[in-house]
């Protein structure tokens, strides 16, 4: 029997020692995320607890993109900004204080190093686009008002 990955079951048979997991032990940042990270002028150290916290803040993002993706073609940053903030406070139970302030920081990042934000109607439905600003520092003059979003 010829084996591949895909035969292969446990990490010892794949060759790996059973101390490594394939799957990192929490959010990892993406490159897409380090790079709006990057252009919001954030500070990225290449290990330790402050990673971890700006993987939550990628986290964060991504479900911001993903609540983005259900909203009509032609939605504007503003809108779906306002809307994720008023579907995050409908939530039962409430999220927490910090979570909020998380999204919060998360938002105000993601608003300052990208660009080019369009919601379009896609072959598969809705679809998100942006990119990261190619200078950091770049502003459109958008705030991201604590009280009216979140």
């Amino acid at each position: 029997m010829k084996l591949n990955a895909n035969t292969l079951n446990s990490p010892q048979e794949r060759g790996l020692s059973s101390n490594l997991s394939p799957e990192p032990p929490g959010p990892v940042l993406k490159g897409w995320m380090i790079r709006v990270l990057h252009a919001a002028e954030v500070v990225i150290p290449p290990d330790g607890a402050e990673r971890e916290r700006l993987a939550w803040l990628g986290v964060e993002m991504q479900r911001f993109l993903t609540f983005s993706r259900a909203q009509p073609a032609g939605t504007s940053i503003a809108d779906a900004l306002q809307a994720y903030g008023l579907a995050l406070k409908a939530r039962q139970p409430a999220p927490e204080s910090w979570r909020l302030d998380q999204v919060r920081e998360a938002l105000r990042a993601f608003r300052k190093g990208s660009e080019g934000w369009e919601i379009i109607d896609g072959p598969k439905g809705p679809e998100v686009k942006f990119r990261a600003k190619s200078r950091a520092g770049a502003d459109d003059g958008y705030d991201l008002n604590d009280g009216a979003e979140l």
